[in-house]
């Protein structure tokens, strides 16, 4: 489900916060004239690695699906952000790392 914030008087973009790959954009911008986004989590659905000493969550999507919902929102000019899970080192899903790069490899 998207999440529809205005957060400011000087926003330009929406906050897009769909967690899945949902509301698929048909035009870059929202009724109330924001530049359209989505904000999906890639992996952990819980937004951020709170749980010490624990794994790395995996993707949550196939990249055929990933590819797809880029594609469809490149179409429409709305860049989509991908929350990550990233633990207390830095580290980052290895698996979802390699999953964007694939993403990447498909579009360009």
């Amino acid at each position: 489900m998207l999440t529809h914030f205005i957060y400011s008087t000087h926003q330009d973009y929406e906050g897009g916060e769909a967690n899945d790959l949902v509301a698929v954009p048909s035009s870059q911008f929202t009724p109330d004239h924001l530049q359209g986004h989505r904000w999906v989590c890639l992996d952990n659905p819980e937004w951020i690695h709170y749980r010490v000493m624990t794994p790395m969550a995996q993707p949550r999507f196939r990249l055929e699906s990933v590819v797809d919902y880029v594609s469809v929102c490149n179409k429409s000019k709305v860049p989509v952000t991908f929350n990550l899970d990233i633990d207390r080192t830095g580290l980052l899903s290895p698996g979802s790392l390699a999953l964007l790069r694939n993403v990447r490899n498909q579009i360009s």
